[in-house]
């Protein structure tokens, strides 16, 4: 494990990917909002009206929360086997700066180029 990585800023990070984790998961309807007003889902008749276009975007940004809910999902998971902060594909240390900036990194700044060139993206 990174020098960097002290228990203490272990613990931030996997706090900050915990509270990541929550939002996407209320963004997807998975869980509901925290503060959620019922009457705060009173519409007017206009908003049964959803055109298509927004339909779409509505879609690709679910689509992309999957994604990153996915990628949250498998840098907790790294906490229970110890790898946290280790890139996947050298096996060295993902620097603490790049880990602040993106907690669920998967790899080194190096490799995720790499990574994205073959098709893998991942965080």
């Amino acid at each position: 494990m990174a020098t960097e990585l002290t228990p203490e800023v272990l613990a931030e990070l996997r706090q900050r990917l915990e509270e990541k984790r929550a939002r996407l998961r209320v963004a997807l309807g998975m869980e509901p909002a925290p503060t959620s007003d019922p009457s705060d889902l009173v519409g007017d008749s206009g908003d049964s009206s959803v055109d298509l276009e927004e339909a779409d975007r509505q879609f690709a940004a679910d689509d992309v929360a999957r994604h990153d809910l996915a990628e949250v999902e498998h840098a907790l998971a790294k906490f229970a086997l110890g790898t946290y902060g280790r890139c996947e594909y050298c096996d060295g240390e993902i620097p603490l700066a790049r880990l602040r900036v993106l907690p669920e990194a998967r790899y080194d700044a190096e490799h995720q180029a790499l990574a994205e060139a073959q098709g893998h993206g991942g965080a």
